[in-house]
């Protein structure tokens, strides 16, 4: 019987097996969508060929693909119903300048967090595998990241090109930019890369490497308030990116985190608070106007605006506005207002 990780395993072959064919023969064409990423035909034949295995061997479970379908239903959050999220070609660029590192990410979600997924990079032959609790392969041999007592002046950073212009970003380590955010993820899983740093991924994009870095020893977070798990309906994918940060180990991380204070100085500076304040006055705000429509649970209103806690959510709520969100749903108006955003 073809277990799950087999049968993504299989298919991501197939997958860059066919985007092989394209990159050779430069049988394809290139766009720019609509947020300045490309797309090529080969994306595209590449999301087909892996969408169409999907529905075969489980129908019942839902896509969600960077090219293809970006949102899910919010109700889906209530239903066990198993998401697949797709990226047919991640490092588009360096796939459309002839350049050899990119690949084919297929993760599995089951209960709103990764369980399964595999990133095949096909020039370059490797192969990056994990499943929750079992590890993380190449090519079918155990990683992990680089241990303490090995890392040395030869451990590098890696980022992508946006980071620079987005942060203010100081660290002890040689900077490489690998093109494909997914990449930068698995450098960091196999003990190459000590600390990696991707300024506006999309949840296709860090959707495996959230497994593959935890299951290989290290750490990876967002970097802002945005939480990519779990994962929560009713969300235009396309249009929200998760600065992501991942390390070897937590300290290590906090090398780039120390200079998030720098940023938050600024902010406040301009806004008179500080950006995790701005933005969880933001989310009551978004939550007011869902909880007027009265068609949502607390617990998917909680989620729509970016709470993976009810509980947190429902104190932030009563703290901000003086009443419980259930109240407020009802129509009762609360005694005092919270400030406005």
């Amino acid at each position: 019987m073809t277990t799950t990780l087999q049968f993504v395993n299989q298919v991501a072959i197939e997958a860059g097996e066919l985007l092989i064919e394209h990159f050779r023969s430069r049988s394809f064409d290139t766009r720019l969508k609509g947020d300045n990423t490309a797309v090529t035909t080969a994306d595209l034949a590449a999301d087909r060929l892996i969408s169409k295995a999907i529905k075969q061997y489980y129908p019942d479970d839902m896509i969600l693909s960077e090219e293809h379908k970006t949102n899910i239903p919010l109700e889906s959050v209530e239903t066990p119903t198993a998401t697949w999220i797709i990226d047919p070609l991640d490092g588009t660029t360096n796939f459309s300048l002839g350049l050899p590192i990119w690949g084919v990410l297929i993760t599995r979600v089951m209960s709103g967090f990764p369980e399964s997924t595999v990133q095949y990079f096909p020039l370059i032959n490797e192969i990056y595998s994990a499943q929750i609790g079992q590890g993380a392969t190449l090519n079918g041999k155990p990683i992990q990241v680089v241990e303490p007592e090995n890392e040395s002046r030869l451990s590098f950073f890696a980022c992508c090109s946006r980071t620079h212009r987005r942060y203010k970003i100081s660290v002890p380590y040689k900077l490489r930019v690998l093109g494909s955010a997914a990449y930068t993820y698995c450098a960091i899983a196999r003990g190459m890369a000590i600390l990696g740093f991707e300024a506006t991924p999309k949840i296709w994009d860090i959707a495996g490497a959230w497994l593959l870095v935890q299951e290989a020893g290290g750490v990876i977070e967002s970097f802002s308030g945005d939480q990519p798990f779990p994962l929560r309906g009713g969300i235009n994918f396309a249009e929200q990116i998760y600065p992501t940060i991942a390390a070897a180990r937590r300290n290590i991380a906090e090398h780039l985190c120390v200079n998030e204070q720098y940023l938050s100085r600024c902010f406040s500076k301009e806004i008179g608070i500080g950006p995790m304040a701005y933005l969880s006055r933001y989310r009551i705000e978004q939550a007011k106007k869902l909880l007027k429509k009265g068609e949502f649970t607390i617990t998917q209103v909680a989620l729509e605006v970016g709470f993976s806690s009810q509980s947190y959510f429902s104190r932030l709520f009563q703290k901000e506005m003086g009443i419980t969100p259930s109240a407020y749903q009802r129509g009762e108006r609360p005694s005092r207002q919270g400030q406005p955003v």
